[in-house]
C-alpha cells in the first residue's frame, strides 16, 4: 500500500460538506560513491562486497513496511551480482574470471517506491586478476 501525505480542509456551508485532498509523494533517493570497487576474480561466492551505496525515501521514515526497494536496472546481464533490499548490500553470486569474462561492470542500481517514482545511480566494479596457478 502506498503511503502518501494527505492535507485536508473542510468547508461547511448550507449543509454542504467539501473535503479537498492533496497528495505529496517524492522519489526514493540513491547515493553511490563514484570510486570503483575492486573485486578479485577469486572472491568467494556469496561474499558481501564493499559498497558505499545508500538509499532513503523521505515519504517513509522506516524501511520495514516495504514502501521502496532496490534492484539492478542494467549492467548485470550475466547476473554475477545481487543487491539486497533497502540496505543496498551487494553480493557476488557467480564466479568472476579476469581472463575470459568482463573486466569491468557498470551496474545501474535503481531505488523504486510502490508508485512510479524512482532514482538511478551507477556502481562501478573492476575485476582484479589473481594468480590462477
Amino acid at each position: 500500500m502506498e503511503r502518501i501525505k494527505i492535507f485536508c480542509w473542510v468547508l461547511v456551508f448550507c449543509n454542504l460538506l467539501t473535503i479537498g485532498i492533496e497528495a505529496a509523494s517524492t522519489a526514493p533517493t540513491i547515493s553511490i560513491d563514484v570510486t570503483p570497487i575492486d573485486v578479485r576474480e577469486d572472491t568467494a561466492l556469496e561474499t558481501k562486497l564493499p559498497s558505499s551505496c545508500t538509499t532513503s525515501d523521505t515519504d517513509n521514515t522506516t524501511t520495514a513496511d516495504g514502501t521502496y526497494y532496490v534492484e539492478f536496472n542494467g549492467g548485470n546481464g550475466d547476473r554475477r551480482f545481487v543487491v539486497v533490499g533497502h540496505s543496498c548490500d551487494l553480493y557476488l553470486v557467480r564466479p568472476l574470471d579476469y581472463e575470459s569474462a568482463a573486466k569491468t561492470y557498470t551496474l545501474q542500481v535503481e531505488a523504486k517506491d510502490l508508485t512510479t517514482l524512482s532514482s538511478t545511480s551507477n556502481l562501478l566494479i573492476n575485476v582484479v586478476d589473481a594468480n590462477d596457478n
